[in-house]
């Protein structure tokens, strides 16, 4: 008897680069090239090396790799990054604390953003900066059906 077994394909939707430098670059997209299963991946691109890194490398992103970087108030991110319109806010790496937590929320509320992720794991030994319900929950009244 000849079974046939289908694969099935998928479209990731939160991966990062292994490394933050071009051989992390290399790496994943050389994964994703020779992966049977995933047709499509979120680049989430959490730091300014990550950014750096795909700005310097940027037309060997295949059209099936949508980036995603991280928000910042202030930061002015070339065209080529934010053409999602996807956000990824990270409160642990940029350090959002309750001090800083307002000015995040009025910002979202006023670029709007297509869609934001926020990191959400609640565990580890920096409690300070497990803020991401906090955030996730301000943002939601100012602005629903946009949060992930």
């Amino acid at each position: 008897m000849n079974i046939k077994v289908k694969t099935m394909k998928v479209f990731d939707v939160h991966t990062h680069m292994p490394k933050p430098n071009s051989e992390g670059l290399d790496a994943y997209l050389s994964f994703l090239e020779h992966s049977t299963e995933v047709v499509g991946a979120n680049l989430i691109l959490n730091t300014e090396e990550e950014v750096e890194v795909v700005l310097k490398n940027i037309g060997k992103i295949p059209n099936n790799i949508i980036l995603i970087p991280y928000y910042s108030v202030n930061s002015q991110l070339p065209a080529e990054l934010i053409s999602s319109g996807w956000y990824k806010i990270h409160p642990k790496l940029k350090k959002i604390t309750l001090i800083n937590i307002t000015a995040i929320v009025e910002s979202v509320t006023t670029t709007k953003p297509k869609g934001l992720i926020i990191d959400s794991f609640p565990w580890g030994t920096e409690l300070n900066t497990m803020l991401a319900f906090r955030l996730y929950l301000q943002s939601q009244k100012h602005y629903p059906k946009h949060l992930y």
